[in-house]
């Protein structure tokens, strides 16, 4: 069985109600505040990637239960660590 990355996009429509003097005072006020209303207009499939064994342990495979797929990839930099580049003193 194959292992695969399937990347998706969401359009999202947020509906905010605000009071303001005018239009750009209004956009301002709306990065403030909750939308008042949130419709998923669509999801499309753009990327599916088949991957190997490797590219899933090293940047797929959760070391923690805690650990999301997301924080993973950032915790795992490990060329810098086995190539004497970082931690001994330079």
């Amino acid at each position: 069985m194959s292992k695969w990355v399937i990347e998706k996009v969401e359009l999202i429509k947020k509906t905010y109600v605000v009071e303001a003097y005018g239009a750009p005072a209004a956009i301002l006020v709306s990065h403030a505040q909750a939308p008042t209303k949130v419709e998923i207009l669509g999801e499309v499939t753009f990327d599916v990637t088949s991957i190997n064994e490797y590219e899933y342990d090293k940047n797929w495979k959760p070391l923690d239960p805690d650990i999301g797929p997301d924080q993973l990839k950032d915790s795992l930099d490990w060329i810098d660590k086995a190539s004497g580049k970082e931690g001994n003193g330079k």
